[in-house]
């Protein structure tokens, strides 16, 4: 009695399964676009990392970063400080180079 029990259980459920084929097409369709979305953040936070790492990479190459304020013209990294710097442990790579703010007005502009 037990084994008929269980076999109409599974009848009803087949059945269930026929009458909504539509139900499940969609449940099982919105599993796969909220999947593809995951992987496709997924895929979209790496690459940004990579890609923001490769930029650092190029805008910050060496291992110290100092910078004389802006709007100081007269300041600047005398050779001995430069040297000082240089000697200290654990840097292996050390630039110097100057930068200047520039507004360029393009010609004809008001």
């Amino acid at each position: 009695m037990g084994a008929a029990k269980q076999t109409g259980g599974n009848d009803t459920a087949l059945a269930q399964l026929r009458e909504n084929v539509g139900l499940s097409t969609l449940s099982l369709a919105s599993i796969i676009v909220s999947f593809s979305l995951v992987v496709a953040m997924a895929i979209m936070v790496f690459s940004f990392r990579e890609s923001l790492d490769h930029w650092l990479g190029k805008l910050l190459p060496a291992d110290l970063q100092l910078r004389v304020p802006f709007g100081n013209d007269t300041a600047y990294w005398s050779a001995a400080d430069q040297e000082k710097l240089q000697a200290l442990d654990g840097i292996a790579r050390i630039e110097f180079r100057r930068t200047r703010h520039y507004c360029w007005t393009p010609p004809g502009s008001p």
